[in-house]
């Protein structure tokens, strides 16, 4: 009967020690399982903050700022240098130069046949003549080599804008009546001092008109190229509001001793290239 009991004893705390062990084990499988859970759900959540900020960037760098954005940026145009070529068949040159024009100045020179230096101011004009600067004007315009800042809505709604390494580019490549009316007037304004169609006797054939801006929406260049079956021409601007014009010294000091500027002269005669 002892036996029996003591048997009976080991029996049931080899049964407590198993059913405690398996407690045991099936509450660290649960501890073990619970915390697995926790880890995906906090990488789920860490996946899923990663996913959001990354579509924010996406969207951040997919937004492109309008046409009509950028060229209102257009009108802050103040002063550039310019490079301006024709090809024509009986008109062939280029003028390069830079022009401000708060408070307008110009300073260029022509290389299409004739070696020439200008400054040029609202109230007067210096021509290098030889190796001598004379005062040539007075109450003086030179309205030449102005860009295109005042592009027509007509045309702006043709225009398209696209990325580039620096930032954007709006541009327009077409034969439209608003650009071929705009380029005739700007090719007339840059090259001649009398009215006579750029075309001469050819048909205006296309313009590619481009803006270009940095990333901070600011204009740093202007570029366009024009044809008319065999004439064509180019101009860019570029270096946009990085300096400030000053006609110098010693420019004007030459001119005054020279006996004949204008103003040595007395000479009251305006001109206007108009």
């Amino acid at each position: 009967m002892k036996k029996r009991h003591k048997y009976s004893l080991a029996m049931l705390a080899s049964t407590i020690l198993l059913l405690f062990a398996g407690c045991q084990n099936h509450t660290n499988q649960s501890s073990s399982k619970s915390r697995s859970l926790v880890i995906k759900k906090q990488k789920s959540k860490k996946n899923s903050k990663k996913l959001i900020i990354v579509h924010k960037k996406q969207s951040t760098e997919e937004k492109m700022p309008t046409v009509t954005e950028l060229m209102n940026n257009v009108a802050d145009f103040n002063e550039g240098n310019f490079d301006i070529r024709i090809n024509n068949t009986t008109e062939k040159g280029y003028d390069t130069g830079v022009i401000q024009e708060n408070p307008r100045i110009v300073h260029y020179k022509f290389n299409g046949g004739m070696s020439s230096e200008i400054w040029t101011t609202d109230k007067d004009v210096y021509t290098l003549e030889g190796n001598k600067w004379i005062q040539t004007g007075q109450t003086y315009r030179w309205d030449r080599f102005d860009p295109i800042t005042n592009v027509p809505v007509a045309l702006i709604s043709q225009m398209k804008v696209s990325k580039s390494n620096d930032g954007y580019k709006v541009v327009y490549q077409g034969n439209s009546q608003e650009v071929k009316e705009l380029m005739e007037k700007y090719i007339i304004h840059v090259t001649r001092n009398y009215y006579r169609s750029p075309w001469e006797d050819q048909d205006f054939t296309s313009a590619t008109l481009t803006y270009t801006f940095n990333k901070q929406k600011r204009l740093i260049a202007m570029n366009y190229e024009w044809s008319a079956g065999t004439n064509r021409g180019t101009a860019a601007y570029t270096n946009i509001n990085q300096q400030k014009l000053a006609v110098p010294n010693s420019v004007i000091q030459a001119a005054a001793n020279n006996p004949d500027s204008v103003d040595n002269q007395n000479n009251s005669d305006t001109y206007n290239d108009d």
